[in-house]
């Protein structure tokens, strides 16, 4: 399980027509770390009924890794919008 590459947030007032309104990129960790992180995406005020998260995930295991060369995960425990 590892970080994102990268996180985009979009939103929209319909569910069809969205509107890429925060996106991030990521280091690539260079070690294991056993942690929770938590990750905050901040944008302009805007009003939204619908709201997009796009993961970007690593696309392979690092070479420090047994697995590597493997899938890597990314995991999602909560979603908090403010």
């Amino acid at each position: 399980i590892f970080l994102p590459e990268g996180l985009t947030v979009s939103v929209s007032t319909d569910g069809e027509n969205f509107v890429e309104v925060a996106s991030q990129q990521y280091d690539v960790q260079e070690k294991a770390e056993n942690t929770l992180t938590d990750i905050m995406l901040s944008f302009q005020e805007t009003s939204a009924r619908y709201i997009r998260l796009n993961v970007i995930p690593l696309e392979r295991i690092p070479q420090w890794r047994s697995e590597n060369g493997g899938t890597a995960y990314v995991f999602i425990d909560e979603v908090i919008v403010l």
